[in-house]
């Protein structure tokens, strides 16, 4: 390819012009215009499938934290179910929203909670990012196991506690630049929840 077309490739993408919101204000705006809502109906979510699905500032907001640390979010509810004695991988990958000088996603938060509305004992492994699904993604994996027979909820939230902070960078070619990834409130992300099968 001839390196102007390139070159131009590179600058449209690094600079289009459609604005974004500032994480900051968007957060702002969180706090001051929205009702917090402490029950929302759930979606259902089928086991072994790339669900695509979007958290946005029109959702329902919940607070995670107490006092000076208490933090606003927007939040999705799902359902799904398990069985007895299994385990389970659950993966959210956030996507980013590249496109323009500016780049963000928002950083997933994950409550599991059982039929009878207790939290579900789940072990976090370490963040990944890759482009498993098309753009750069976030990909925040928990393990599940101890279940029992019965329909499961998933609340899916935003970590705002750092809001515009760089949570990842990359290089780009021919033209070297450096990108910086920010942490944003909401956004496009992919939920898979898949069971481990046990070596015999």
């Amino acid at each position: 390819m001839n390196i102007k077309v390139i070159i131009f490739l590179v600058i449209f993408i690094i600079c289009g012009c459609s604005r974004k919101t500032n994480p900051i204000e968007a957060y702002r705006n969180l706090k001051e215009n929205r009702t917090l809502s402490t029950h929302i109906p759930t979606e259902p979510l089928s086991l072994n499938e790339n669900h695509k699905l979007e958290l946005k500032i029109s959702d329902s907001v919940m607070t995670y934290g107490e006092n000076e640390k208490k933090t606003y979010t927007n939040y999705k509810g799902y359902n799904f179910t398990l069985e007895s004695n299994k385990k389970y991988k659950l993966t959210i990958s956030s996507i980013c929203d590249c496109f323009g000088f500016k780049k963000y996603m928002f950083i997933p938060l994950a409550s599991i909670l059982d039929q009878n509305g207790m939290t579900t004992k789940t072990e976090e492994l370490p963040d990944t990012f890759d482009y498993r699904y098309g753009p750069l993604s976030l990909n925040k994996t928990w393990i599940i196991e101890n279940t029992t027979n019965g329909n499961y909820k998933l609340y899916l939230a935003s970590n705002n506690k750092n809001l515009n902070e760089s949570i990842y960078k990359f290089f780009t070619n021919p033209v070297p630049m450096t990108i910086n990834i920010k942490s944003t409130t909401v956004g496009k992300f992919t939920i898979r929840i898949e069971e481990i099968k046990q070596d015999l």
